[in-house]
């Protein structure tokens, strides 16, 4: 069995948000804005194709939820809708951590899909929860986004689960 880790595919965003206490929650890239644009920044998680630019983004560049261009106009998610889609036969997983929060989030950010495979996700982030709650003494609750949070669309975790990875979680 293989893994793969990407530690940050933000890299220039997260350096960005230890500028100061201002900038500390920046989720966005640092990738310069469209043209007539004075500002920096895609959310990456808003950029894969998946549903990309139907719910939960921003298409004003200045926003933080600001969703591209177009679909995987970004290097970070080119390159990994490139590394993993040349490999989706082999992942069993696809594991996405984010901002702080105490989620195991289910596919889909869309409220009108639904994984096919959502009891067994849900079985896998309730046993994933119940860990983190033995070891730790933290309570996560699981769920999708839609249920938690707020509906959204370009996510990679929606993007691998469209390829055919069967377990997806986002942490």
């Amino acid at each position: 069995m293989d893994f793969y880790v990407t530690p940050v595919l933000n890299i220039d965003g997260y350096i960005h948000s230890w500028k100061d206490n201002t900038t500390r929650l920046w989720r966005k890239n640092r990738s310069p804005g469209p043209l007539n644009c004075t500002c920096y920044g895609t959310d990456l998680n808003r950029n894969f194709n998946a549903n990309w630019g139907t719910l939960g983004v921003s298409f004003d560049c200045c926003d933080k939820t600001f969703c591209g261009i177009k679909p995987v106009s970004e290097p970070e998610a080119q390159a990994v809708t490139y590394f993993v889609g040349n490999r989706k036969e082999d992942f069993l997983c696809f594991l996405t951590i984010h901002s702080y929060s105490k989620m195991l989030l289910l596919p889909f950010g869309n409220p009108n899909f639904i994984a096919s495979n959502y009891d067994e996700l849900k079985k896998v982030g309730r046993g994933a929860a119940d860990a983190i709650r033995s070891v730790h003494g933290k309570d996560y609750t699981v769920g999708t986004s839609p249920d938690m949070m707020y509906a959204n669309s370009g996510s990679s975790q929606d993007w691998a689960r469209m390829q055919g990875d069967p377990l997806n979680l986002h942490l």
